[in-house]
């Protein structure tokens, strides 16, 4: 084989397990043996050009290059050694180091040369330094395949427990389902003649992740008894009417939130119940303002009876506006 034609090869030449070729002067690696087809050939490249080898291993070529026996680990995929590296966390499995501290190589267990393949199994993260030591000898000791095995079976474990996580979640979807059938089935039961549509469906969800179902199913109660109306003219004088239904549907979650607030503010139910009092007696409330003041006149030192007293006595929201300012800024009026 001439220089040209070494010099006109395929680029997809595949490195194979041979020889690693030095320059005589410092000793710095050229090249390795190269596979072309199935013929294997030494391949030497030069800066501008390639040639075979003229020298046999272990000797010296006429330009000068050393030629010394080894084994390359290149004709193993990048695909593959990408897999053996994660599988090996890119931890050196002979002495431990991992990258970048040392530079890492896919060693055979059972080397090429004495008919080790390319399997999975037969391979193993290695050092630099470690596969040049081990070279092609066989491992003294079994202690690489029991770390493979030891691996194999975490794997194993890990996908086990993944088919566990997995099917716990389904089991959650189907538990949710579930709840959602229930509540559904719960108002149904509060509000006669009615149904959830699917739009009522979609907010139990959303009401779900954010409240548990105790305080959903408490507010639909407090909902339902507070807000619904009957009309006894109509057909059907069981039936709630049609914009009753809509907002106690629209005040189960104010409820729910409403609840929470009063673990942190437990005398707020008694000052819903004086809004609920003003709610009765005047033509307008505004009902998110009236417990602003509310708070406002309890924190200047008005109790909570007195409060309802005088939401009992006010004639418009204009004079219980009044009242609770008074308090708040210190002036005990109506």
């Amino acid at each position: 084989m001439t220089d040209q034609m070494c010099y006109n090869m395929p680029a997809e030449v595949r490195i194979a397990q041979g020889c690693f070729v030095f320059s005589q002067q410092n000793k710095s690696q050229i090249n390795s043996f190269a596979l072309v087809g199935r013929q294997p050939c030494i391949i030497l490249r030069g800066r501008k050009s390639c040639h075979l080898a003229s020298a046999p291993v272990g000797g010296v070529d006429s330009v000068g290059l050393f030629v010394y026996k080894g084994y390359s680990t290149m004709s193993v995929s990048k695909k593959t050694r990408f897999e053996v590296f994660k599988r090996d966390k890119f931890i050196c499995q002979y002495c431990g180091k991992s990258a970048p501290e040392v530079v890492l190589e896919v060693d055979h267990i059972h080397p090429v040369s004495k008919g080790g393949d390319d399997d999975m199994l037969n391979l193993v993260t290695s050092c630099f330094d470690c596969n040049r030591g081990k070279r092609d000898k066989l491992l003294s000791d079994d202690t690489a395949i029991k770390r493979r095995k030891q691996q194999l079976d975490e794997l194993q474990e890990r996908r086990e427990q993944l088919e566990m996580l997995m099917e716990w979640h389904r089991s959650l979807v189907d538990l949710d389902a579930e709840i959602i059938e229930e509540l559904s089935a719960f108002w149904d039961e509060l509000v006669p003649c009615y149904h959830l549509n699917e739009r009522g469906l979609e907010s139990l969800r959303k009401w779900l992740k954010r409240f548990n179902v105790n305080e959903i199913l408490e507010a639909m109660r407090i909902s339902t008894d507070q807000y619904l109306k009957y009309d006894d003219r109509s057909d059907d004088p069981a039936k709630p009417t049609h914009d009753s239904v809509e907002k106690a549907w629209s005040y189960v979650p104010k409820i729910c939130a409403n609840k929470r607030r009063c673990k942190d503010k437990p005398y707020l139910p008694d000052l819903y119940y004086a809004r609920g009092i003003l709610r009765n007696r005047l033509s307008y409330v505004n009902e998110w303002q009236s417990i602003q003041l509310m708070e406002g006149a309890l924190l200047a030192g008005m109790s909570t009876d007195a409060i309802q007293d005088v939401a009992k006595q006010v004639t418009s929201w204009t004079q219980f506006k009044q009242a609770m300012e008074g308090w708040a800024n210190g002036q005990e009026a109506v």
